[in-house]
């Protein structure tokens, strides 16, 4: 079971919700998906690392999905832009990962607290990018840190310490989003890493193999056109030809990125937002067989669907799912769990799941 509480949060002003380990998100646009599935993925540590264009913090990896124009910053994680504080804590087995948000006039402060005490993560910039994150308390910059911390906002700096310092990291929950506007990045994660990469590229070769009429035996990093200086991704041939993986068309390279994400970062909790973005019924099964395989080995995995026929595919492919029909009115997160039977009985009686909120929640 995987128990999420939000408090202004987003679209959410105050709820709790407890998810399946294998869940398919459904329901209307606005409807909650996308929050559930990044809430789950900054709850542990917003500003940790991640496998996306060269280990960008995970909040980073968030606002370049939520980009608009030439907007920056972090307050659209807080309730309507206005909320002075925001709360996430996320509960998988005796894991607990409690994060609260804090916002003064010139910063978004990021923090952790216990019963065992509070850590502080570090704080982003109110109306940019910019990110600082906490460096280890036997470094000499520990205490500049915290200085600069007061000097900057003091509301931060006391909410903060009011939570009861401590040096230790906490355990945190590991989580991995994809969404398929973050490809470009993982692409350039791959890039600089690839020597960490390279060993795990035949094994998605070959599960990526029957979507791919073309014989794929391994994916290379190499010069394109002769030049030294533009490398691209190819998918190297049986016959020791080389397609380039953008030119493989959109649902592939969906497919291969998520699957060489997994493999690098090994979650404990993938989230997929959009599933079946880009993919014809073919493609969808490899992806849900995959995904079956890794289930069974342990992966707990939450998606999101805007498709009927997809969410009914994977209640019947992953064993021991459900979906979760979400709703979100007045800042009132709503949520009912569905069976494979249900979808299609409610479908038979001529309602349609993702648009029948206002009847079934």
């Amino acid at each position: 079971m995987i128990k999420l509480s939000l408090r202004n949060f987003r679209g959410v002003v105050e709820s709790s919700i407890d998810l399946p380990d294998v869940a398919i998100l459904i329901g209307g646009n606005n409807s909650g998906k996308t929050t559930v599935l990044e809430a789950i993925f900054l709850a542990p540590d917003p500003l940790r690392k991640t496998p996306y264009k060269g280990g960008v913090p995970a909040i980073m990896a968030v606002g370049h999905i939520h980009e608009s124009l030439k907007a920056s910053g972090y307050e659209f994680l807080l309730h309507k832009y206005s909320a002075d504080s925001a709360e996430v804590s996320l509960t998988i087995d005796d894991v607990k990962n409690r994060l609260f948000i804090v916002k003064d006039e010139r910063l978004i402060g990021y923090y952790t607290s216990s019963e065992e005490g509070g850590y502080f993560f570090g704080w982003t910039e109110r109306f940019s990018s910019n990110y600082t994150i906490t460096p280890p308390s036997v470094d000499h910059e520990y205490a500049k840190f915290f200085r600069e911390l007061y000097y900057l906002s003091k509301k931060v700096y006391d909410v903060f310490f009011k939570s009861r310092l401590t040096y230790k990291y906490p355990t945190l929950v590991k989580t991995l989003l994809y969404h398929p506007s973050l490809m470009s990045w993982a692409w350039e994660g791959f890039l600089s890493r690839w020597v960490e990469i390279q060993p795990l590229t035949s094994k998605v070769a070959n599960q990526i193999a029957p979507f791919i009429w073309e014989p794929i035996v391994n994916f290379t990093l190499e010069p394109f056109g002769g030049d030294s200086t533009s490398v691209t991704l190819y998918a190297l041939l049986e016959d020791g030809s080389r397609i380039r993986i953008g030119d493989l068309g959109d649902g592939a390279k969906n497919l291969i990125t998520l699957m060489l994400l997994y493999e690098y970062s090994k979650p404990q909790v993938l989230l997929i937002d959009d599933l079946e973005s880009h993919m014809n019924p073919r493609a969808i099964s490899v992806m849900l067989d995959w995904l079956s395989e890794e289930v069974e080995k342990g992966l707990r995995l939450v998606a999101s669907t805007h498709s009927l026929d997809v969410a009914k595919r994977f209640l019947a492919r992953l064993e021991g799912s459900k979906a979760v029909l979400l709703g979100l009115k007045n800042g009132k997160l709503s949520y009912k769990l569905l069976t494979l039977d249900d979808l299609e009985e409610l479908e038979s009686a001529g309602l349609d799941t993702r648009v029948a909120e206002y009847y079934l929640l």
